[in-house]
């Protein structure tokens, strides 16, 4: 099955420990983009050591997709970053003020599924938007095909859109802006967002 070349996914895994909670994500729009393709980046710090890439196969009710494995996870049930054959992508970040109250999340298992099924930016949002009890609480990172992007914060309760600007970007850590005033990783996105404005010319 031939992929659309249409997006890249950066993905890189640091352990720092088994408490770790410190992932990064950035989403790059075409018009920023060398390119002229939508970018994603994950930096991903988990207590997971081991991980695959893993190419997984349609089938008659699902699409097929490459996806960031716990080496662990041998029925690959969540997926931490990932793109399927329509040029649909995903990353995201755990938010931690959200005020979900649903622990654990789910949000890998809600990850794949958004593979196996979302074909643009809105399909997405929908699906969002249609799961009862769907034990997220995070800010996902989402493009696709046509050059939609957009962060997603959301948790059961929530859900809230961030468009990237067309020419722009946008990055996020382990909070997210429209939750409560507290939250985790902000040193790291005020790094980020300092790494990405100090950029010359197009990512």
């Amino acid at each position: 099955m031939k992929f659309l070349k249409t997006l890249a996914i950066g993905l890189a895994g640091l352990l720092a420990s088994y408490d770790a909670v410190a992932c990064t994500t950035a989403i790059v729009s075409a018009g920023a983009s060398e390119t002229g393709r939508p970018l994603l980046w994950k930096q991903r710090d988990t207590g997971n050591p081991f991980n695959t890439a893993v190419f997984i196969c349609a089938t008659d009710s699902s699409l097929a997709y490459t996806g960031i494995f716990n080496v662990s996870d041998v029925e690959r049930r969540s997926v931490y970053a990932g793109e399927n054959e329509k040029g649909f992508a995903i990353v995201n970040n755990s938010s931690y003020n959200l005020a979900s109250g649903e622990y654990p999340t789910k949000n890998g298992s809600f990850m794949r599924r958004a593979l196996e099924r979302c074909v643009t930016v809105d399909d997405f949002e929908a699906m969002l938007l249609s799961e009862n009890h769907r034990k997220v609480e995070a800010n996902f990172g989402v493009i696709d095909a046509s050059g939609g992007a957009a962060y997603f914060e959301a948790a059961d309760s929530s859900v809230t859109r961030f468009d990237v600007p067309e020419g722009g970007w946008m990055v996020r850590s382990n909070f997210s802006v429209s939750g409560t005033p507290e939250g985790q990783g902000y040193a790291r996105y005020l790094t980020a967002q300092a790494l990405m404005s100090a950029h010359k010319g197009k990512f």
